[in-house]
């Protein structure tokens, strides 16, 4: 988990800045209750690594001689892979996920991109949060718009860890929240002083059979009030005891380990957002990556091993995705260059696993990069229909099959 506060979910602890804080607690204003319906309802858990992923690095073609011939220094060998079959392989970094796979638990997507990539970090990402061309020329990311389908989404049902949510997750009707250390420091029930002393303002207000503040600040303080039991939810679902899934002590594995806490405690959480970043390799790609690989198994593998423990787990759905691939060849810093489609996966305990779609061409290359093969919004439209049971194209548009991967 990010350790840069939001702003604006941090300074609760200040009762000054209560007007200023009105509307954006808005969305924590209501206690949190049970889940809203009987049964578990699917999350999705979306993991975004930041920085455009190098696929062939990940999901090895070493069989290929094209891919031996553009990466003579970078390439993973025949005897190095985590061998799939007779062309692919994982990176060797990647057991865990590799036994998934086996276990038909990991699902992965080949060529995956959209027309006339961009290659640009920024633009590519506001394309695949947005679901669209038109980037944040949209009123809402792919998510708002699904969580603003929803009849019965709760105030948590959009949970971002990390300080700056995605475009993805935003909706102007339905905001996400942002958990940071610093909002859970800020807010909890044993050291939120701030809340405490709204808490007891409000009580003091009360003595004597006085009438009760009306004004603006008598409002935000109900609004605090309300904050703090909601937020000692959060707290008592991400303190919850160790469980059998061995995390690693890293940050990423911490906010894995949070999605899972919140997906069990079925607090009416649909979504819930992590970030890995790292994966621009220009240069000194080699080891760069294979550390990146080691974070991205041991986490993934530790989730998939929680998410088994409870029928909400079982219920949910983890997509890994990235705003664009690498080129194919090596560059002369020991890494590659910003590219176009790359690599997809999605696991969980309910996913039916193997590849999906059709594997991009390495001797028939579009301007250097691979051409795609996969829409990304087909893997969205996917998610859309079986995590929140909606048509997809009431949030894509028209034209986006979903493919049967759940």
């Amino acid at each position: 988990m990010r350790t840069r506060p939001d702003r604006r979910f941090f300074l609760l602890g200040s009762l000054a800045s209560a007007t200023a804080l009105a509307r954006p607690i808005t969305a924590l204003a209501r206690p949190i209750t049970a889940r809203p319906a009987p049964g578990p309802r699917p999350t999705l858990i979306l993991v975004q690594l930041t920085g455009g992923h190098d696929g062939l690095s990940m999901l090895v073609p070493y069989a290929d001689d094209a891919y031996a011939r553009a990466r003579e220094n970078l390439r993973i060998g025949a005897k190095d892979v985590l061998r799939i079959d007779g062309r692919v392989g994982l990176h060797p970094e990647l057991k865990r996920l590799r036994e998934l796979f086996g276990s038909g638990r990991l699902a992965l997507f080949e060529g995956v991109g959209y027309p006339d990539p961009n290659r640009s970090h920024f633009r590519s990402m506001d394309i695949w949060h947005a679901a669209d061309a038109r980037g944040r020329g949209l009123a809402a990311g792919w998510i708002g718009r699904s969580v603003e389908c929803l009849a019965d989404a709760t105030p948590l049902a959009v949970v971002h860890l990390g300080a700056r949510p995605p475009f993805s997750l935003y909706s102007a009707k339905h905001a996400p929240l942002s958990l940071t250390p610093g909002l859970l420091r800020a807010t909890d029930p044993a050291r939120a002083r701030g809340l405490q002393a709204a808490r007891e303002l409000d009580g003091d207000s009360m003595e004597g059979g006085s009438t009760p503040d009306t004004s603006e600040v008598g409002h935000v303080r109900q609004l605090w009030l309300e904050a703090q039991d909601s937020l000692a939810t959060l707290h008592a679902a991400l303190e919850r005891p160790a469980t059998v899934a061995r995390y690693p002590a890293n940050d990423f594995a911490a906010d894995l380990r949070a999605a899972a806490s919140l997906v069990h405690a079925e607090l009416g959480v649909r979504v819930v957002s992590v970030e890995l970043d790292g994966f621009d390799t220009h240069r000194d790609q080699r080891g760069r990556h294979a550390r990146l690989m080691a974070t991205l198994d041991a986490g993934l593998g530790a989730l998939h091993a929680d998410l088994v423990q409870s029928e909400a787990g079982r219920a949910a759905l983890v997509l890994v995705f990235s705003e664009f691939g690498r080129r194919v060849a090596e560059n002369a810093s020991g890494g590659t260059d910003h590219g176009a489609a790359s690599l997809a996966f999605a696991l969980g305990p309910k996913l039916r696993g193997g590849f999906h779609g059709k594997p991009p061409a390495l001797d028939r290359l579009d301007d250097g990069d691979l051409a795609f093969t996969t829409d990304f919004r087909r893997i969205y439209a996917t998610c859309i229909q079986n995590v929140f049971a909606l048509p997809p194209a009431d949030v894509l548009g028209e034209g986006f099959e979903p493919i049967r991967f759940v």
